[in-house]
C-alpha cells in the first residue's frame, strides 16, 4: 500500500509467498508520513516460495533523500516457520514401538493431523535422553483414529517411548535453510537424484523444496539446476539418518540436467529460502519496536535507501541467524550534472595518420562543418583502432579538419570515429575542495555528510582520462544552495574536468539507535547456512573509505545469547554478538553477550572510526572489551579513556 496516514492495526496473513521471480512483501507500506503497522500478525508461510519474503514494512517513498517522516512497525508478531496445517499443540500420553521403524501414537485429545502433512515430535525419552529416534520431523503412514497415528522413524529406538516428561505434537517446522553438501553421483540413465545436506533437512516424502545455487561448469546454468534461480523438487524418498535425523532426500533427476561431474558447486548451495522480518526506514523518526519475531533468518533487515534516524528497541527475536542486519551500500538514481556534452557528434569521413609524425591524427568531417576552434577539448569515440580515441585538445586546420596529438604511435588509418566538443564539466575545484552543480530544474536533496558517487569527469592527457581525483565515493562537506554541493578530494587533479560528470545518493543510515533488544540465536555449526550474528552493520557492493555508510551508531542494552538452551561450544568463523562496519562515530555499551566463538568476535568493528565501548559483559559479568578487527587490536575501554583524558588534563 501507498500514501500517507495509513494504519494497519489487527491484520492477520497466512499462506505467504511469492510463485515469481522477485521478493515477496507481505504487508508493507510506503508514503511521506505517518505509516504505522501494529498488533498483526504473519504466520503459516507457504511451503514453495521461490524467493526471499519481507515479512512487515513501512518505509518513506524516495530512497535518495529519505524524505518519510515517522514511519513505525510496532507490536507485531511473525512466525515463518512451515506450519503443516499446525492447529495447537496436543499432548501425547503414549509412544509404542510396533516395529524397528513405526511408532503407534496415541494423544489425549484428536490430534487434527492428516497423512500428507508432517508430524513434529518433541519430548520422548528413551533411558531418560531427548536424542532419540522417536522426537524429530517425521511422514504420518496412518492415521488409525481422531487419537491415534502411526509414523515412520529413521532408526530403530529399541523400546517404548517415556512420555512422563511431557511429549507434545502440533509444533511447525522450522524454516531454516539448510547448506547442500554434495549431489550423489549418477549415471545418464538414472531415474532419480540423492542430494545429501550438511545439516538434517527436516524435510519428509511429498514435501516441495527449493534448491539454489547448483550450475553446470563453467558457471554455466543447465535447465535443471541453475546458478542464479531457483528451482523446485518434490521429495520422493528421505535418506538415513544422522543422529536419528536425516541429511539425505531423493527427488527425480530433471529433464537435461548435466552429467554428474560437470557440476558446479558454489559457496552456498541452498534447500529453502530466507524470511526477514518487521523494519522500518527511509525516513526520519523511524520506529521498529515491541515486535516478537521467531524463526527468520535476519529478525530485523534492511538494504534499500538512506534512512535518517532508526530506533530499533524492545523487540524479542527468537532463533534466527540474525538479529539486527543492515546490509548497506547500494546507490540510487544515477543524476546528471547541470554542464557537459551539448554538441552533436561529428562523423569523421576519413581519420588518419600523419606518416611523418605517426602519433598525430588528423580528422575529417567530409561535406559537414565540425565547427570546432583550436583548443577546444573533443571526445573522439568509435575508431576502428582504439589509439585513436579519447578526449584531445584539438589543432584547426580548416572548416572540416583538425588534428591532434595521440599518446602512442598509429600504423593504420581509423574507420567508425566520431568527434564531440566537449565543454568545462559540472564540477570545479579550489585546491581540495570541489563544487559539484545540478540543473536548477532538479535540486539534488543531499544534506551534509551524506555519501555520494562522482562519476564520467574527465581530465584530458591521462592514459584513462575517467581515473582523476573528481570520480569516486565522497562525503558532502557543505550545500551551499540547492543546486551545488562541495565535497573534498584526495589529491590535486591535473587539470580541468571535462565531459557529462554524474553523481548519485549513496545510502546510508545516519542516526542508528538498537537498544534493549533480546536476540536469540539459531544454534550453529560450520555446516550452518550462515554465522549467527546479534546485531550487525555490513556494506554490500561498496568499497572505499571516502564516506562512512554509518555516521552515528548507539546500541545499548541489548541481550544477546541462543535459544534453544545454547549453540555449540564452537560456532561458525563469521560468529559475532555486535559488529559495526563503515561507521564514523559509535557506542557500544551495557550489553550482555553470549556469543559462542573461536574468534575475538564478541563486540568489534572494521573499516569504522570513533567506535567507543563501554561495559559491555558476558552473563557471568565478565568484561568484553570492544576488537578492531581492521587492527588486530583489542579497543580501550570508554572510562579508560576517560580518565587518561582527565590525567593529561592536569
Amino acid at each position: 500500500m501507498h500514501g500517507n496516514y495509513i494504519r494497519l492495526n489487527n491484520v492477520r496473513a497466512i499462506n505467504w509467498g511469492c510463485q515469481a521471480g522477485s521478493e515477496c512483501f507481505v504487508l508493507t507500506v510506503g508514503g511521506t508520513a505517518n505509516n504505522v503497522i501494529e498488533d498483526s500478525i504473519v504466520e503459516k508461510r507457504s511451503e514453495n516460495n521461490t524467493h526471499e519474503s519481507t515479512l512487515l514494512g513501512s518505509i518513506g517513498s524516495n530512497p535518495d533523500t529519505a524524505s518519510g517522516r515517522a514511519c513505525a512497525v510496532r507490536n507485531n508478531y511473525t512466525n515463518s516457520e512451515y506450519s503443516n496445517g499446525f492447529l495447537g499443540l496436543v499432548r501425547v500420553t503414549s509412544i509404542q514401538r510396533i516395529s524397528p521403524t513405526i511408532a503407534l501414537l496415541t494423544t489425549a485429545e484428536p490430534h487434527r493431523h492428516l497423512k500428507s502433512k508432517n508430524l513434529v515430535v518433541k519430548g520422548a525419552l528413551v533411558s531418560g535422553n531427548l536424542n532419540n529416534a522417536y522426537n524429530g520431523t517425521f511422514a504420518i503412514t496412518e492415521i488409525v483414529s481422531d487419537t491415534q497415528l502411526k509414523y515412520f522413524m529413521y532408526a530403530d529406538p529399541g523400546m517404548d517411548a517415556d512420555v512422563s516428561g511431557g511429549v507434545t505434537i502440533g509444533h511447525g517446522v522450522s524454516s531454516e535453510i539448510i547448506t547442500i553438501g554434495w549431489v550423489d553421483e549418477y549415471q545418464a540413465s538414472d531415474e532419480f537424484v540423492w542430494i545429501t545436506t550438511k545439516r538434517p533437512h527436516n524435510r519428509t516424502p511429498g514435501q516441495i523444496v527449493a534448491i539454489v545455487g547448483i550450475g553446470e561448469l563453467p558457471f554455466g546454468a543447465s535447465t535443471a539446476f541453475d546458478a542464479h534461480t531457483v528451482t523446485y523438487h518434490q521429495i520422493v524418498e528421505v535418506g538415513p539418518a544422522n543422529d536419528f535425523r536425516p541429511s539425505k532426500f531423493k527427488i527425480r533427476k530433471p529433464a537435461g540436467v548435466p552429467p554428474w561431474i560437470q557440476l558446479y558447486y558454489p559457496s552456498a548451495i541452498l534447500v529453502g529460502t530466507d524470511t526477514h522480518g518487521p523494519a522500518a526506514g527511509m525516513g526520519t523518526g523511524c520506529v521498529t519496536e515491541g515486535n516478537r519475531v521467531y524463526d527468520a533468518e535476519i529478525a530485523c533487515y534492511t538494504d534499500t535507501g538512506s534512512t535518517r534516524d532508526m530506533i530499533v528497541r524492545n523487540n524479542l527475536w527468537n532463533n534466527v541467524y540474525f538479529g539486527f542486519h543492515h546490509n548497506m551500500g547500494n546507490r540510487g538514481g544515477v543524476r546528471a550534472g547541470s554542464q557537459g556534452t551539448v554538441t552533436t557528434a561529428i562523423p569523421a569521413s576519413s581519420l588518419t595518420f600523419d606518416p611523418a609524425i605517426p602519433t598525430r591524427a588528423i580528422f575529417n568531417s567530409g561535406i559537414t562543418p565540425h565547427g570546432f576552434v583550436t583548443d577546444d577539448f573533443v571526445l573522439i569515440t568509435g575508431a576502428s583502432s582504439p589509439g585513436y580515441n579519447g578526449v584531445f585538445q584539438i589543432i584547426k586546420i580548416d572548416d572540416y579538419t583538425f588534428r591532434y596529438d595521440m599518446p602512442t604511435a598509429q600504423t593504420q588509418n581509423a574507420t567508425g570515429a566520431q568527434a564531440v566538443k566537449q565543454l568545462a564539466a559540472c564540477v570545479t575545484n579550489n585546491g581540495l575542495l570541489a563544487t559539484f552543480a545540478v540543473p536548477v530544474e532538479e535540486p539534488h536533496g543531499l544534506l551534509p555528510g551524506n555519501a555520494v558517487d562522482i562519476a564520467l569527469a574527465i581530465i584530458p592527457g591521462l592514459s584513462n582520462p575517467f581515473a582523476n581525483p573528481f570520480n569516486g565515493t565522497f562525503t558532502v562537506k557543505s550545500v551551499p544552495s540547492p543546486t551545488t554541493f562541495t565535497y573534498d578530494l584526495a589529491s590535486l587533479p591535473t587539470g580541468v574536468a571535462f565531459g557529462l560528470p554524474t553523481y548519485a545518493f549513496r545510502w546510508q543510515t545516519r542516526r542508528l539507535l538498537i537498544e534493549r533488544n533480546r536476540i536469540e540465536l539459531r544454534s550453529a555449526d560450520h555446516n550452518s547456512y550462515s554465522s549467527p550474528v546479534g546485531a550487525s552493520l555490513a556494506w554490500y557492493a561498496f568499497s572505499g573509505q571516502a564516506a562512512y555508510l554509518f555516521p552515528r551508531v548507539l546500541m545499548r542494552e541489548n541481550l544477546i545469547g541462543y535459544s534453544n538452551n545454547g549453540g555449540d561450544t564452537r560456532m561458525p568463523p563469521g560468529t559475532a554478538g555486535l559488529a559495526v562496519t563503515t561507521a564514523d562515530a559509535g557506542i557500544l555499551a551495557h550489553n550482555v553477550l553470549d556469543v559462542k566463538t573461536e574468534y575475538p568476535k564478541q563486540c568489534m568493528e572494521f573499516a569504522s572510526r570513533n567506535v567507543s565501548y563501554f561495559d559491555n559483559r558476558d552473563s557471568a559479568g565478565n568484561l568484553i572489551r570492544g576488537y578492531n578487527q581492521s587492527t588486530g587490536i583489542f579497543q580501550p575501554q570508554l572510562e579508560d579513556e576517560v580518565e587518561s583524558a582527565l590525567l593529561f588534563s592536569f
